[in-house]
C-alpha cells in the first residue's frame, strides 16, 4: 500500500459500527483521541466525513489521520463510502445444548485463552481480539433470539468476554490475575496465596470462596486503614475488601470498606459531572446527559448532580418527567434553595402545571423579593 493510499481524505465517510453505539459500549477503555471520535460519530449519528469530525474534535489532520487508522484496524468504525455493507452475520448459536456447552468451556479457561491470547500481548491486541469476538457475542444480536435460555447463555458469555477484556487492559489488575494463574501461584507464599484467592472470590471476582481466616483478615483491615489514613483509598479498598472476604462476620471490616467505596464513588461522580459540563459546551448533549446520569448514580446524595441533570434534560429536550424527578430530589436536601426552586418553576411550566408553577414563584419571591427571574417567569406564566 502505498503513502497515498495508506492516509483517508477529509472527504472520506467513516461509519460507527452498530454495535458499538450503546452508551455501555462506548464506555470501554479507549485512548483519549479514539473516545473523542466515537463520540462524534455517535452525536452524528453514527457516521461522519473525517473534516466534520476533525472539526469537531478540533484535532490535528495527521492527529486524526492517526486515530482512523487505529480504530479502522481494531474494527470499530468502517469507511462507509467506498466499502460495501457486510451481509447480515448469522447467529452464532441456536441451540441450547451447544450454547451450553460453549459456556462451560469458557469457565474453564483462563482469561488470556478466553480471547484466544498469548501472556505477552500488549493492550492493544487485547482491544482487537475483543472487539472481535464482539461482534459474533455481543447481545445487540440476539434481540430477535425467541429462545430465553439461549439469550440468557449467550449474554453470559458475553460478560466473560468482557471481564477478560476489563482485567487484562487494566495494568494493575493484569498484574493481580497473573499472579492466580497457576504457573505464577505455586511461586507465591501462603498469605499472598490467600490473599489472592480472596481478591478473585465472590463479590470481590471469580474463584473459589477462601476460608474464614480472622488473623489474616485483621491484617489486611489494619492495612486498609492505614491506607485510609494516608488517602491512598484505592489500596484502602484493596486491603478492606480482603478483610471482609477472610472474615464476613466483623461489622467493622465492612463498615470500613463501606466508608472508603463511598469516598471513591464521590471522587468518580465528580470527573463524571465536570466531563459532563464539558460535552455539554461541546454541544455532545447525549455524551453530557448520560454522563450527569452516572455521576447521580455514583453520588445520589449530592443535590448539585441532580440539579444539573434536571437542568440538562429541560433545556435540551429530555425527559421532563426525569427532570421533575431529579430537581425535587434537589429540594428534598436542600428545601430553600431559590436556583433550585426556579428551576422547579420552569419544569412544571413546561410540563403545563401552570398553577404550581406559580405557586413555586411566590415561594421563591416570599424568599426573595428582589427576584427579578422570579418576576419575569411570573409575568410569562399566566
Amino acid at each position: 500500500m502505498t503513502k497515498m493510499e495508506d492516509k483517508h481524505s477529509d472527504e472520506s465517510v467513516l461509519s460507527l459500527d452498530e454495535v458499538f453505539q450503546d452508551e455501555e459500549t462506548l464506555r470501554l477503555t479507549l485512548t483519549a483521541e479514539q473516545w473523542e471520535v466515537i463520540i462524534a460519530l455517535a452525536e452524528a449519528g453514527g457516521t461522519g466525513k473525517i473534516q466534520e469530525l476533525r472539526k469537531l474534535t478540533r484535532m490535528e489532520s495527521s492527529v486524526i489521520q492517526e486515530v482512523v487508522k487505529s480504530l479502522l484496524e481494531i474494527g470499530i468504525v468502517a469507511r462507509a463510502d467506498h466499502e460495501p455493507p457486510a451481509p447480515a452475520e448469522p447467529q452464532v448459536q441456536t441451540d441450547p445444548g451447544e450454547t451450553a456447552a460453549y459456556l462451560e468451556y469458557l469457565k474453564d479457561l483462563n482469561f488470556y485463552q478466553v480471547l484466544q491470547l498469548n501472556p505477552e500481548d500488549d493492550a492493544g491486541v487485547v482491544r482487537r481480539a475483543y472487539f472481535r469476538l464482539m461482534r459474533e457475542y455481543h447481545p445487540d444480536r440476539f434481540m430477535k433470539e425467541p429462545n430465553p435460555v439461549v439469550r440468557e447463555q449467550l449474554k453470559e458469555i458475553f460478560r466473560i468476554l468482557t471481564r477478560a477484556y476489563e482485567t487484562l487492559t487494566d495494568p494493575q489488575r493484569r498484574r493481580e490475575y497473573d499472579l492466580t494463574i497457576p504457573d505464577f501461584t505455586g511461586a507465591l507464599d501462603k498469605e499472598d496465596a490467600v490473599a489472592f484467592d480472596a481478591l478473585w472470590s465472590g463479590d470481590i471476582g471469580p474463584g473459589p470462596l477462601p476460608e474464614a481466616n480472622p488473623e489474616l483478615a485483621k491484617s489486611f483491615y489494619e492495612s486498609g486503614i492505614e491506607d485510609f489514613k494516608r488517602e491512598d483509598y484505592e489500596a484502602a479498598e484493596l486491603n478492606l475488601k480482603l478483610a471482609v472476604a477472610l472474615d464476613g462476620k466483623t461489622a467493622d471490616y465492612q463498615a470500613a470498606l463501606t466508608k472508603t467505596r463511598k469516598i471513591l464513588n464521590k471522587r468518580q461522580a465528580k470527573e463524571l459531572a465536570l466531563k459532563a459540563v464539558y460535552y455539554e459546551e461541546e454541544k455532545k448533549i447525549r455524551s453530557a446527559i448520560n454522563a450527569m446520569k452516572r455521576a447521580v448514580e455514583m453520588d445520589p446524595e449530592n443535590p448539585e448532580y441532580h440539579f444539573d441533570l434536571a437542568r440538562m434534560e429541560l433545556e435540551h429536550g429530555g425527559d421532563l418527567n426525569n427532570a421533575r424527578m431529579h430537581i425535587l430530589l434537589s429540594l428534598d436536601r436542600r428545601p430553600g434553595r431559590v436556583d433550585y426552586l426556579l428551576l422547579f418553576a420552569r419544569v412544571q411550566d413546561r410540563l403545563g402545571e401552570t398553577a404550581d408553577a406559580r405557586r413555586t414563584l411566590k415561594r421563591v419571591l416570599s424568599l426573595e423579593p428582589s427576584n427579578h427571574l422570579a418576576r419575569e417567569l411570573m409575568e410569562k406564566i399566566k
